[in-house]
């Protein structure tokens, strides 16, 4: 958009389809772990990430203990 600065948008308009596509393209990313094995884990960047990680693993950890 910024290269294009004659280009008329309503950026509210256009809220919806990029919601979708940011859910289509998560939903995505999550088959393309589950088919690899991968874990993933979807989090705010305002968390801290060594709580968040120190959080994850420790219940990863618990899982394989069973």
């Amino acid at each position: 958009m910024e290269h294009h600065p004659d280009l008329l948008t309503d950026p509210r308009s256009l809220r919806q389809s990029y919601l979708d596509e940011i859910q289509s393209f998560i939903r995505q990313v999550k088959r393309g772990c589950l088919q690899h094995n991968i874990d993933y884990v979807q989090l705010s960047t305002d968390k801290n990430l060594g709580i968040v990680l120190s959080s994850y693993l420790s219940r990863r950890l618990s899982r394989r203990a069973r």
